[in-house]
């Protein structure tokens, strides 16, 4: 279960968003290391509003539906402000970068690498293969200059690394057995993630996509090094 206390997917300035949440949660079922797939639930009524309202208290989604077999329901419902159990499954990009110019952009990307022997969907009509298959779980860029400020951008100096700490957005991910776990550094995703600029202050908008010719950026590893921290769940 990822950071999903931060922001307002659950709590809507404080408030519960009942609709959002149950329809969202209700799909989550204990399952085996490769589920089948389940079928929507049934709220056994086309009018959603009549269905929350013979809900009666919120407490009855667990009683009625969910039958306390919902872990993440729960601990939504149990922990309803920002506290220390949902701080502790921040995910956190911590980058160590130099860079030859005064300024770089970089993406983190998490990935879970399916096994070479992970079978193909059926049906597949779109001869999708599996095996082996990278799945973006999340990818979030860093401007190099607001990396101490998102209101007071910074270059860096040329040659000297700096330590660059980041909370990526939340994700309610399982890597099941058998699949490895990926981490990338890369440049600044363009255009998608907007043009790239290595020098304080950005070009204008449309102007630059990566590094200048003759610059370039440094992310060493090692125990001091680039690392992705995230908590792992039994």
């Amino acid at each position: 279960m990822g950071d999903v206390g931060n922001g307002d997917d659950a709590y809507h300035n404080g408030a519960f968003h009942l609709a959002a949440n149950f329809g969202f949660y209700s799909g989550f079922k204990p399952h085996a290391e490769r589920p089948p797939r389940t079928l929507p639930f049934d709220y056994g009524t086309p009018d959603q509003y009549d269905f929350y309202l013979r809900m009666g208290p919120i407490s009855n989604a667990n009683e009625k539906y969910l039958k306390n077999q919902n872990g993440y329901w729960n601990d939504i419902l149990q922990h309803d402000t920002y506290d220390e159990f949902w701080q502790s499954r921040t995910v956190t990009a911590s980058l160590l970068a130099s860079t030859s110019g005064t300024d770089a952009d970089f993406v983190v990307k998490l990935i879970d690498v399916y096994p070479d022997d992970y079978p193909d969907p059926a049906p597949n009509p779109k001869v999708v293969h599996m095996a082996g298959y990278q799945q973006l779980v999340r990818g979030e860029p860093i401007r190099g200059k607001f990396r101490n400020s998102l209101s007071k951008p910074e270059p860096f100096t040329p040659g000297k690394a700096a330590r660059i700490e980041f909370a990526m957005p939340d994700i309610c991910h399982t890597f099941c057995t058998g699949h490895r776990i990926m981490v990338q550094l890369t440049e600044l995703m363009v255009p998608a993630g907007g043009s790239q600029s290595a020098a304080v202050p950005e070009h204008p908008p449309g102007e630059g996509a990566g590094l200048p010719p003759g610059q370039s950026a440094n992310l060493p590893g090692g125990a001091e090094g680039s690392r992705l921290c995230f908590q792992v769940v039994p």
